[in-house]
Formats: structure tokens, sequence, C-alpha cells
């Protein structure tokens, strides 16, 4: 997991020399796909997401019978 800080330099130095790889080679990460996503999110928005939130597998009731169910 990369901090928002890192996130954040990758980005810029991606758009100040505007090569994947230099910049990978630069700062020793992130992968292509994962700079193009933050490049993209951040052009698109102007801002990067600090923690990506997912919607939960189970409902939260979903949880609890299966937890009373085992216990």
């Amino acid at each position: 997991m990369f901090s928002y800080e890192q996130k954040i330099l990758a980005v810029e130095t991606y758009l100040k020399c505007e090569s994947w790889s230099a910049t990978i080679r630069m700062l020793g990460y992130p992968s292509v796909g994962t700079l193009r996503q933050w490049v993209s999110e951040y052009t698109s928005t102007g801002f990067l997401r600090d923690k990506i939130t997912r919607k939960p597998k189970y409902s939260e009731e979903q949880i609890q019978i299966a937890v009373d169910y085992y216990l």
C-alpha cells in the first residue's frame, strides 16, 4: 500500500517527465498499471483518493447470523 504522499509524488514526477518507465526508474515504484490509474484519476478529478472503499461483501446482519451459527 502506498501513502498519499507517495502517490502524489509519483503522479507529479510522471507529469514532469511524461514517461511511465522513467518515473518508475526514478522512484522505484509503482507498476505501470498502478501509475496509469493514479495519473488517470488525478487528471480527471484533480485529486487522488486516500483510500479505496469497497462495498462490503456481506451485510452486518449476514455476518451476525454466521457468527451466531458457529458459536
